[in-house]
Order: structure tokens, then C-alpha cells, then sequence
């Protein structure tokens, strides 16, 4: 099962679109966005395995994932945040955040693993 959110497309653009190139600019917004997201699991279902937490910090950019499991609740909490100097991110600023960036994308396709009870 996999839990996904908006978490990120609007500071930096999204994260999914591969058909923007990293030769272009884009507009960039220092904030914040945080995101808890409960997974209410019936009784006859439990967690066989949960992703593991991620923290992440790089070119202006700080993510951290936690994960938990508690009470047949799965919850992940994301927590996203940017700084920049400026309104708009040229080439070079974009090639220093994309790994990041990546790392961030495959975080947030992570899948919890069920299993019956």
C-alpha cells in the first residue's frame, strides 16, 4: 500500500513531472508544509513491514519521514522545508537540489507492507 501526499510541488514544483528539463528555471518559494497522514487499518490486517525514516538535508533543503504503528494506525509524518535567496531557480540551482529532490520522490513512493492477522 502506498501513502502519498502533495508534500513538495508547490515550494519547488513538482516532483513528478519529469518533462522539465533542469536546464530550466523554475519559480521557487522558501516555506515550510508538514503532513500527517493516518491509515485506520481494520482489525483482521496488520503491519508486516513499514518504510523506515528518512532524514534528509542538502542544497537549502531539509525533508525528514517518520513512520509509526500503533494501535492497527499506520502513520507517516513528512515535514518539507526550502530556503532560498531568490524568487527563481536557474540551472544551477535546480542540478544542486535534484539529488535531493530524488531522494525526497522515492521516499514518498515507498510502500507499507500488509498482511492478515
Amino acid at each position: 500500500m502506498r501513502i502519498i501526499g502533495r508534500l513538495a510541488d508547490f515550494l519547488t514544483g513538482s516532483l513528478f513531472d519529469k518533462q522539465i528539463a533542469l536546464s530550466e528555471a523554475i519559480p521557487c518559494r522558501s516555506g515550510r508544509q508538514t503532513e500527517d497522514v493516518p491509515v485506520y487499518l481494520p482489525g483482521n490486517r496488520r503491519i508486516e513491514r513499514l518504510p523506515r525514516s528518512v532524514t534528509l538535508e542538502a542544497a537549502g533543503i531539509a525533508y525528514k519521514s517518520v513512520w509509526r504503528w500503533e494501535d492497527h494506525i499506520a502513520s507517516v509524518r513528512r515535514e518539507f522545508s526550502v530556503a532560498f535567496d531568490t524568487a527563481l531557480c536557474g540551472p544551477d540551482v535546480r542540478m544542486a537540489m535534484a539529488p535531493t529532490l530524488e531522494a525526497i520522490r522515492i521516499d514518498l513512493g515507498r510502500q507499507v507492507a500488509l498482511a492478515d492477522e
